[in-house]
């Protein structure tokens, strides 16, 4: 890799935010009641599980252990998300967070998400009625604000979001997604001809 290229993968921010869809997309998970700009990057890169902490608060873990739990299921929102690093898990569709790694590198698939036009969607959440005005529903679907920090996080505020209800969370029905995958071609061969093992 040039210096260039490392350069290029050092600038790159820890999530995205998808614009009008209410989406943030990580590598790993994001611990629940932790706003975004607080969240530790070692979370959004390496966790998979979440264990209740004696203060009723969640702890991120990289490995399960007695008690823990997969995150994606806990998560409640505001927005939606979308990440992997959990192959062993396979597709994991919750209500409010979509798992897409199915294990692609093992031999297993590469899996995607194809959501519909922002103006699709904004036609389905704020119907125009019949006199040619909005619905007294009509909000953006764009989220009110938009953020980063030194952290190379990137947030969102969910205020006057339409999917899911006012300000609410979208499930991936709400969002029009469809999850596509396809068969992997090879399992993947680490330099010296060892192949891909899952880890978790």
């Amino acid at each position: 890799m040039l210096p260039e290229d490392v350069q290029f993968l050092a600038s790159l921010p820890f999530s995205l935010q998808v614009q009008g869809y209410n989406i943030l997309v990580v590598h790993a998970g994001l611990v629940p009641g932790v706003p975004l700009q607080q969240q530790e990057l070692t979370m959004l890169i390496k966790m998979r599980e979440l264990l209740r902490a004696p203060d009723g608060s969640w702890q991120g873990l990289e490995k399960g252990q007695e008690g823990s739990q997969a995150w994606a299921g806990v998560w409640q929102g505001p927005q939606h998300v979308f990440f992997g690093h959990d192959a062993k898990r396979r597709l994991q569709d919750c209500p409010y967070a979509t798992g897409l790694d199915t294990g692609c590198v093992y031999g297993g698939q590469l899996t995607a998400c194809v959501l519909p036009p922002l103006a699709e969607l904004l036609a389905k959440v704020n119907p125009i009625d019949p006199a040619g005005a909005s619905s007294s529903a009509d909000q953006p679907l764009e989220p009110g604000g938009n953020s980063s920090s030194g952290s190379k996080l990137q947030s969102s505020s969910a205020a006057g979001f339409g999917l899911g209800g006012q300000g609410g969370s979208a499930t991936l029905a709400d969002l029009g997604g469809q999850l596509v995958s396809v068969a992997s071609a090879v399992v993947y061969e680490k330099p010296g001809g060892r192949k891909s093992a899952e880890k978790h």
